[in-house]
């Protein structure tokens, strides 16, 4: 009984990793392409208008940390 419980155990440790895997992939692939879209029109020299926006600037600097946490876990 103990070994069908341990063995019990260790399948739910894997099915555990397994989903954080899976989420943690997700969430680097949505930043990934976050930070490789600049929304909005451009002006004249071909640059997006929101590039000197300050609320662009944050969302970027947050995906970023994102991309990064979300790579770090996943190879760990």
């Amino acid at each position: 009984m103990a070994k069908e419980l341990l063995k019990l155990y260790r399948e739910g440790i894997n099915n555990a990793t397994n989903s954080v895997t899976v989420v943690v992939v997700t969430y680097a692939i949505i930043a990934f392409a976050v930070i490789f879209s600049v929304l909005s029109g451009d002006n004249d020299l071909g640059v997006s208008m929101v590039v000197d926006n300050p609320s662009f600037e944050i969302s970027f600097i947050f995906n970023v940390i994102t991309l990064f946490i979300s790579s770090v876990v996943d190879v760990v």
